[in-house]
């Protein structure tokens, strides 16, 4: 009498670890793409080997903005 219970928390505690797992897999795929081009973009701007007089122009010319706008914009949606 008390095993059968004890089976079932066992499978719903089962289920809910998968569920909660398949769950997380899926926003990491959502905000792999994204975070990588995020953190490109900080070590291209962050890169101790750049010239102090290095504009913001040829920085952006490095990197794709459009992409880095595209990114930020993923990253935000799926964190809301």
């Amino acid at each position: 009498m008390v095993a059968l219970p004890a089976q079932l928390l066992t499978r719903k505690l089962r289920e809910a670890r998968h569920a909660f797992a398949e769950r997380h897999r899926a926003r990491r795929r959502q905000y792999q793409p994204g975070l990588r081009t995020l953190i490109t973009t900080g070590k291209t701007l962050l890169d101790p080997d750049r010239a102090p007089s290095t504009t913001l122009g040829a920085v952006f010319h490095e990197i794709n903005a459009h992409a880095l706008q595209g990114a930020g914009e993923r990253c935000e949606a799926v964190h809301e």
